[in-house]
């Protein structure tokens, strides 16, 4: 196994690959610490707001939900299934007539954050 040492570089002594992968190596970890990371704060909920109030069928409420306050999620519902009462974010219909949603939640942790909030607003009515 006699093979060639990788070429020095005018930095030091050391191979050019040597001196390459000590300088990207804290930027991966960075990056891995940023995409990895627990997430504990990422918005806070600041208004929820019930705009319809239904008691037929499964439909419960129609919801707004302000973030931050800076943005606000309209036409959010509150259904009741068959075991308990859970959150539909707002959606519309495609080409093909697929149902998709218009805006959700990329993490289960904030999923799980909007749709406590929608109930515990609704069962304080």
């Amino acid at each position: 196994m006699g093979g060639k040492m990788p070429a020095k570089t005018d930095l030091g002594s050391a191979p050019a690959c040597y001196n390459y992968m000590n300088n990207i190596i804290p930027y991966a970890k960075a990056i891995h610490a940023v995409l990895f990371a627990e997430r504990t704060d990422i918005m806070t909920i600041s208004d929820v707001r019930i705009r319809k109030l239904n008691q037929e069928g499964r439909l419960r409420a129609v919801v707004s939900v302000t973030i931050d306050d800076a943005v606000a999620i309209h036409d959010i519902r509150l259904v009741q299934g068959d075991e308990r009462l859970f959150v539909a974010m707002p959606s519309r219909r495609d080409d093909a007539g697929r149902y998709r949603d218009i805006v959700h939640p990329i993490h289960p942790e904030v999923r799980a954050e909007i749709e406590n909030r929608i109930i515990d607003a609704y069962n304080a009515l």
